[in-house]
């Protein structure tokens, strides 16, 4: 039951690693740019206080710098998933263990057996529900049942699902610590139709974007969610993109389960 959770732990793990050593290797200091017009300046901060303007020449330092704030943010996210989840294992294990001796006392009724049959039969996915009010201009792209999308790659993880005849509906109105959120997937575990978020992340390697993509991470942990159980996450950069047996194994590892 819990392979999806001690999985992920092993990747946290061995991401934090790689990303620790990563920016071990990074030149010292963070890297600064600040605008004017068509005039832009580069400056690192050193840690000792000091300045260092860097030339338009050291384009490689830049680059380097710039990458290393990536890393450093994303590994900060990783590590306050890592934490959330060791500290819930325990408190997990006791939950599903209550929840399955409650679940066997009433498996084999005659109702719990029509209630699986009818649950089988349900349209959930074309039921109606609140969609998403934010920029309907951005759907420009076409999803597996003809419905509007705003990436390719949410087209790609729409047509995985599909392949896989996972039920979801999309940018569907979820109630989050008071307020609604949209994430960009809703759907239903076929072994038991649980409820399960999905959220990607297309432009992780522009600053702006992924600082508000690591804040929806945190209030989805905040607020209780467990990673990979109750919401997953995928990630792409310009230089990464959305590969399709990617998400394919995503969805046998951790909703096929």
């Amino acid at each position: 039951m819990f392979d999806f959770f001690y999985n992920r732990i092993s990747f946290l793990e061995r991401e934090i690693q790689i990303l620790e050593h990563k920016i071990q290797d990074a030149p010292v200091g963070k890297l600064r740019i600040y605008t004017s017009g068509n005039y832009s300046r580069w400056i690192v901060l050193l840690p000792d206080g000091t300045n260092q303007y860097l030339k338009k020449a050291e384009k490689e330092l830049a680059y380097r710098l710039w990458r290393k704030q990536q890393d450093m943010d994303t590994l900060n996210l990783y590590q306050k998933e890592l934490a959330i989840m060791q500290r819930s294992d325990a408190v997990l294990k006791k939950l599903y263990n209550s929840q399955e001796k409650r679940i066997n006392r009433h498996i084999n009724t005659d109702a719990a057996r029509e209630i699986a049959e009818f649950s089988k039969k349900s349209e959930w996915a074309n039921e109606p529900y609140s969609k998403n009010p934010y920029k309907p201009e951005g759907l420009t792209d076409i999803g597996p049942f003809s419905e509007k999308m705003r990436s390719k790659s949410e087209v790609i993880i729409a047509m995985s699902l599909v392949k896989y005849d996972i039920k979801y509906r999309y940018e569907c109105e979820y109630p989050l610590n008071g307020r609604s959120v949209y994430p960009d997937f809703m759907m239903k575990r076929p072994s038991d139709g649980k409820i399960i978020l999905w959220e990607h992340f297309g432009m992780w390697d522009v600053d702006k974007y992924r600082s508000a993509a690591i804040d929806k991470i945190s209030e989805y942990l905040s607020s209780g969610l467990v990673p990979y159980e109750d919401f997953i996450y995928s990630i792409e950069t310009s230089q990464r993109h959305t590969n399709p047996e990617r998400i394919n194994d995503m969805i046998r590892t951790f909703i096929l389960k």
